[in-house]
């Protein structure tokens, strides 16, 4: 068993050859003695493979701690990381909470994805002002998607503001006769 101190550990229910501890530890005693587990996780989340009679499972560390230290996830909850950081799996730093308070949290903490910073992002900050200029100058929308390699689409949505909403707007604006309808981009062909 690990040492006694002022880690409290509570047993995972379905796992009794598991522990958790308050400070996000995880322990298995499968060799005869307990010994501490190696989370894996690269960037983000913290998990780790429990094993019983019915086979093995992947869980995230956060929710072996909420649920021994707090309780079940109520139904429509999501784990919080008060500070921020999902590595800090400590039972003091972890609630459940609405997804409203998740995305609060990381508002709050600056650990949203969007831009750049998503993983699905094929533009960078720079590039985005950049196109927003050249759109502001005149220049069609159709030319700077082909310049850059992106759909038409994608760029008409981080020109517009629809994604990319926390960089600045184009700095000079476009004279009302330049301006294009997109309303065939939301609508389907046909449609009226």
């Amino acid at each position: 068993m690990p040492e006694q101190s002022i880690i409290e550990y509570r047993q995972i229910e379905e796992y009794p050859n598991y522990m958790v501890g308050s400070d996000g530890s995880v322990w298995s005693d499968h060799s005869g003695q307990w010994k501490r587990l190696a989370c894996g996780g690269r960037k983000t989340y913290l998990g780790v493979v429990l094993c019983n009679k019915h086979g093995q499972k992947y869980y995230r560390v956060h929710i072996l701690i909420l649920t021994a230290f707090v309780g079940p996830r109520p139904i429509c909850m999501q784990a919080r990381h008060l500070n921020g950081n999902c590595r800090d799996n400590e039972s003091s730093n972890l609630v459940w909470g609405t997804a409203v308070e998740n995305g609060e949290d990381r508002e709050k903490h600056g650990t949203t994805l969007f831009g750049e910073r998503h993983h699905n992002a094929t533009l960078t900050d720079d590039i985005v002002i950049k196109a927003r200029n050249l759109w502001a100058d005149g220049v069609l929308l159709s030319t700077i998607a082909s310049s850059l390699g992106v759909s038409k689409a994608a760029i008409h949505n981080a020109i517009i503001g629809n994604r990319w909403p926390h960089l600045p707007k184009a700095q000079k604006k476009r004279r009302a006769a330049d301006r294009i309808s997109y309303d065939c981009v939301a609508r389907p062909r046909g449609a009226k």
